[in-house]
């Protein structure tokens, strides 16, 4: 997963220092270190443009034979759903998934995130 890593650092070379030597093969983290890093800084437009345009480039990538290997997944797991659980962060959900897109998943959601933040993007979504 060296290729998702350097991706990351592509994009946001701002979480390097959230990342360890050997943190390249342990994919979720990295891109959990993404949400961490958002936490820290204003959401600027720019800011928020780089998390959709890197949500963009995961959906993308090839499907992974596992969960493991699968970029798309590891970036929902790793990234979405730390989105939905910070009241920081939850305004940027909105933007990497329609209304929708939650509908369909809410099932999911709710399981993972909890029924109060999926009602909150979901909120989001309906006053766009």
């Amino acid at each position: 997963m060296k290729h998702l890593y350097d991706e990351v650092l592509r994009r946001f070379p701002e979480v390097a220092s959230y990342v360890f030597e050997g943190d390249e093969e342990l994919p979720y983290l990295v891109v959990g270190c993404i949400a961490d890093w958002l936490l820290s800084v204003e959401l600027d437009p720019a800011t928020v443009q780089r998390v959709v345009d890197f949500d963009r480039w995961c959906t993308d990538q090839p499907s992974g034979e596992t969960a493991a290997d699968d970029i798309m997944t590891i970036e929902v797991v790793a990234l979405r759903e730390k989105l939905f659980k910070h009241d920081k962060l939850l305004p940027i959900v909105p933007k990497l998934m329609t209304h929708e897109e939650l509908l369909r998943n809410r099932d999911y959601l709710t399981s993972w995130v909890g029924a109060d933040r999926y009602q909150a993007a979901l909120a989001l979504t309906r006053s766009r």
